[in-house]
């Protein structure tokens, strides 16, 4: 269990809490660093870097700062050991920003590796202890069980990228596999990547299946909800709140079986997705049967998905 604490004053009737800032140890240095739940990645400052002399690698990619539209764009990424409350955690891979408040920030991508973390404070009554997350046992979404007779293993031939799209590949991958969303793979199956840009100027990677698995994959014909009929349900509700679930996919786990017929090639190496990837054939339904089966299986009232974009409203 990692203990961290941070204090907490009161002035009149309004209660002010200081940031969770506590010193940790990076690479042997004392570093002062904001322990936050919200992002998933860990990112240090600029300034602390350059002062010492931190190996950095190039990296791509911006961070959209909370509530805002603000964005920062990354400068870099280093890999680190670091030791907080005691703990040691080996292979730290961090994103380099400017100007940051402290000298690092901390994210879930440290936190998810233990069981609870407790925030110490210095009250006279016991611990309190609320278990606010659950996961949530669903279904595999199994989006290869409409193959057809004629499936076989195929290896698509690798193509050529420019440096820019290289380096967005391979931070990327990075990316994917620190989340543990990708494998390596053995696959007797290989997809290529692409970049593609959009109109506003990003760049992203996808996984072209349409030479591999989705060439075998017949359509599940699970319907999308109307959304004429979910407007006509939700005129009866007073009350609303929408959720735009993160990276929604990547949400559902993959069973092992399934896992070979996503792989695909980056560099040298094969990769595989451990989680339900975008581009697969029936991605689309396969989510929202699981979607509609939670709602159901729970007895949500009042909760209307369309894919990843759920609506739930209520009368006060």
């Amino acid at each position: 269990m990692l203990g961290l604490k941070f204090a907490a004053f009161s002035t009149s009737e309004t209660l002010y809490n200081t940031q969770v800032i506590c010193n940790v140890k990076i690479n042997g240095l004392v570093a002062k660093s904001l322990m936050d739940t919200g992002p998933s990645d860990c990112y240090i400052d600029r300034r602390f870097t350059d002062k010492h002399s931190f190996n950095i690698h190039r990296a791509i990619g911006e961070v959209t700062l909370a509530e805002t539209s603000v964005r920062m764009p990354i400068q870099g990424q280093c890999v680190t050991h670091l030791l907080v409350e005691n703990n040691e955690y080996s292979d730290v891979t961090f994103n380099v920003l400017d100007n940051l408040a402290t000298d690092m920030i901390i994210g879930e991508k440290i936190f998810k590796e233990h069981e609870s973390v407790t925030f110490t404070f210095e009250g006279y009554r016991p611990p309190l202890t609320l278990n606010a997350l659950k996961k949530m046992s669903v279904p595999f979404p199994k989006p290869f069980s409409h193959l057809s007779e004629d499936c076989q293993s195929i290896a698509d031939k690798p193509r050529k990228y420019s440096q820019a799209d290289l380096h967005l590949i391979c931070y990327e991958i990075q990316c994917l596999l620190s989340d543990d969303l990708i494998e390596p793979s053995n696959s007797p199956w290989r997809a290529q990547v692409l970049v593609v840009n959009e109109q506003s100027g990003k760049h992203h990677m996808v996984i072209d299946y349409s030479r591999t698995i989705s060439h075998f994959t017949q359509l599940d014909a699970y319907p999308l909800p109307r959304i004429d009929e979910i407007v006509n349900e939700l005129a009866q509700y007073w009350v609303f709140t929408t959720v735009d679930l993160k990276s929604a996919y990547h949400q559902l786990e993959l069973n092992a079986c399934d896992c070979e017929f996503t792989a695909f090639q980056s560099g040298n190496a094969l990769y595989q997705w451990r989680r339900l990837g975008f581009g697969l054939t029936n991605a689309v339904p396969k989510f929202q049967r699981l979607i509609d089966y939670i709602v159901k299986e729970n007895g949500l009232k009042g909760c209307y998905p369309y894919l990843d974009d759920i609506t739930i409203a209520g009368t006060n």
